[in-house]
C-alpha cells in the first residue's frame, strides 16, 4: 500500500508541476500578445500621423499636373525663342551693314 500512496504522490507533483510549467508559459505568452496589442495600436497611431503628415506637406496629383503644364508651356516659349535667336542676330548684323 506504501508504494501506491508515493505513487499517486508522485503523479500529483508531476502533474502540478507540469501545471504550473504550463501556467507560466501561457502567462509569457498572454503578457507578449498583450504587448503586440499595444504596439499595434502605436502602429495605427503611427499611421495615422504618417497619412495626416503627408496629406499636409505632399503635393496632389492635380497640383503635380498643373505644374507639369505650366513647366512645358515654359520650355515651350523657351524653345520658340532659342529658335528665333538666329534670326534675330542675322538681322542685327544686317542692320549694322
Amino acid at each position: 500500500m506504501g508504494d501506491a500512496s508515493l505513487l499517486d504522490w508522485m503523479f500529483k507533483a508531476f502533474a502540478t508541476l507540469c501545471m504550473a510549467i504550463i501556467g507560466y508559459f501561457t502567462k509569457a505568452v498572454v503578457d507578449d500578445v498583450r504587448e503586440i496589442k499595444k504596439e499595434n495600436a502605436d502602429c495605427r497611431l503611427n499611421h495615422a500621423n504618417l497619412r495626416t503628415h503627408i496629406s499636409e506637406n505632399y503635393a496632389t496629383k492635380s497640383d503635380l499636373n498643373s505644374t507639369r503644364l505650366e513647366t512645358n508651356d515654359s520650355l515651350k516659349r523657351l524653345h520658340d525663342r532659342i529658335d528665333q535667336l538666329p534670326k534675330d542676330i542675322i538681322q542685327l548684323l544686317r542692320k549694322e551693314q
